[in-house]
């Protein structure tokens, strides 16, 4: 039996092996080919083996299913640095039309084991350009871009990471995105003033405030 966590739950699930399940008889899994003489091979779990065989064969034949979505789900939970289970992942959001928010609500829950991966990072960034175009919000002042849903979720959930970890790089530049795509410097600045303010010797800090002084081209001084 393999352990496995449910996207709507986050809680673990026992399932059978695939080569079990009804649902994938249809699918030949890919083995992984690590040649003849494999100098280090890694010891890799059977359920993740398994997981993986199938996962393969079903990038290989191109699938854009919610079973694929699942699956790439499954994978990433148990290596979040797969980055081509991220890749596919995106392309079965798009392909698929899946909610960007519900996406971005499972990338929080399992940024909770995750939170210093760089792949995860990489994906919150992309879902959230998808969900807000920078350009539907060019024309509205600083204020109003902070306002929009989007906008002021994604400003909060950075917060709050880094409320708890004041030195998490990624969650750092990540932070640099939001405020580049969406042009919000003013913002920015009384949120890095803050910071600063609470430990000055917080090197991250400081390093936002002259991003934020220097990548803004509309600012009128640097200090």
């Amino acid at each position: 039996m393999a352990r496995v966590v449910d996207e709507e739950s986050d809680e673990g699930l026992l399932l059978p092996p695939m080569s079990e399940q009804e649902e994938w008889s249809d699918v030949v899994p890919i083995p992984q080919d690590d040649g003849k003489h494999p100098v280090c091979p890694i010891a890799y779990t059977d359920e993740y083996v398994e997981m993986t065989d199938y996962f393969r064969a079903v990038m290989a034949a191109g699938e854009v299913s919610h079973r694929a979505f699942e699956l790439s789900g499954r994978v990433i939970d148990a290596n979040a640095a797969h980055y081509t289970a991220w890749v596919y992942r995106k392309k079965l959001i798009i392909d698929l039309g899946l909610d960007i928010s519900e996406e971005l609500s499972w990338v929080t829950e399992i940024s909770r084991r995750h939170i210093k991966n760089y792949q995860l990072w990489h994906h919150r960034g992309a879902l959230l350009v998808l969900l807000l175009d920078p350009k539907d919000v060019e024309h509205e002042s600083q204020d109003q871009r902070v306002q929009n849903p989007a906008i002021r979720n994604e400003l909060q959930f950075v917060s709050t990471v880094i409320e708890k970890d004041s030195k998490n790089f990624h969650a750092w530049s990540h932070r640099q995105l939001v405020v580049r795509s969406y042009g919000i410097w003013d913002q920015e600045m009384a949120f890095v003033e803050t910071q600063i303010n609470e430990d000055v010797r917080n090197n991250s800090a400081w390093n936002q405030r002259y991003f934020a002084l220097t990548a803004n081209q509309s600012a009128d001084e640097f200090v």
